[in-house]
């Protein structure tokens, strides 16, 4: 390699290894700058890019630029690890195949969208025995009343918008809305015989004053899951990831996670680049439970499918 053309690589590499770090290192800023919390979503991506750097590195054989990248990608890989791979939110095993377990399937539907008979097509492809929706706006809540011949058992929070929720069943149970800090942004309590699900949808924080509100009802969240007497499903559009500090209180109350979530693409249902994982089913006293996304409803997010076991843990 010329020796100019050299000196240009590794003064870039340089220059991208700081910058890489410096974005990557004001992510561990979040419990104290609320906007910091808005880079950790796309910690996988910095992780990839840091990647890209260290194997870019490896043509220089410059010692101290290979050093330096190895450094920079252990620092990227660091909170994806702590909360994906460690004990924090352990992954659950698939349900044994002789076990028919409890399917629930989530959308967040988009309350300006339509395509009501493609999320009525999808439910009736899927036939989980538990939906959730959230941005049940009234219109959304009103298409999907036809679901009541299906699901006998049904609940609304109307007059909401974007925080609307609706929830369908194949099996009783009784609902509590949870109103937490906001009556406009409320959290569903359904509880079953055997289990306590929760639907969450808390505002995402774009803002100062939405993150905090963010923060409060994840809080306020957790403390329900600590609560409850059975085990726990949590689902909804978290508007966080797994490597979020917004979640830390869920991380904090022993949730786990079904086997393939983690790394999922729910949103933006448009742009792989910026692809994160929002949309959520977290559990509590589970056995087993196996996760997918499901194809598109016309929403921003795609749909979210968990296979729950719900037989008593030993």
């Amino acid at each position: 390699m010329p020796p100019r053309l050299r000196s240009i690589l590794l003064s870039g590499l340089a220059i991208a290894l700081v910058g890489v770090a410096t974005v990557s290192l004001f992510g561990f800023l979040a419990r104290w700058i609320w906007f910091a919390d808005l880079i950790t979503p796309y910690r996988l991506q910095i992780a990839i890019g840091a990647a890209a750097l260290c194997a870019a590195s490896l043509l220089t054989r410059h010692r101290l630029i290979i050093t330096a990248s190895l450094a920079v990608l252990v620092l990227t890989l660091a909170p994806i690890i702590t909360r994906s791979v460690s004990v924090s939110v352990p992954a659950l095993p698939g349900p044994e195949s002789a076990v028919r377990p409890v399917s629930v399937v989530m959308s967040n539907v988009l309350y300006v969208s339509k395509d009501y008979d493609t999320v009525l097509a999808m439910v009736d492809r899927e036939d989980p025995d538990i939906f959730a929706v959230v941005e049940a706006a009234d219109h959304w809540q009103s298409a999907l009343s036809v679901l009541d011949t299906r699901y006998p058992y049904s609940y609304d929070i109307p007059g909401r918008s974007a925080f609307g929720i609706s929830l369908y069943a194949k099996a009783p149970f009784t609902a509590k809305i949870l109103t937490l800090d906001d009556p406009e942004v409320p959290l569903l309590r359904a509880e079953f015989a055997e289990f306590v699900l929760f639907v969450a949808h808390p505002v995402p924080p774009v803002h100062a004053r939405w993150s905090e509100k963010n923060r409060l009802y994840i809080d306020a969240l957790a403390n329900q899951v600590r609560d409850a007497q059975k085990p726990v499903i949590v689902t909804g559009d978290l508007n966080s990831t797994l490597w979020s500090h917004s979640l830390t209180p869920l991380v904090e109350a022993k949730m786990q996670r079904p086997a393939g979530s983690g790394f999922a693409h729910t949103w933006p249902a448009d742009n792989p680049l910026m692809a994160i994982q929002i949309d959520h089913v977290l559990t509590r006293d589970i056995p087993a439970a196996r996760f997918k996304v499901l194809p598109s409803v016309g929403s921003d997010h795609f749909p979210i499918r968990a296979d729950i076991d719900l037989s008593p843990q030993p």
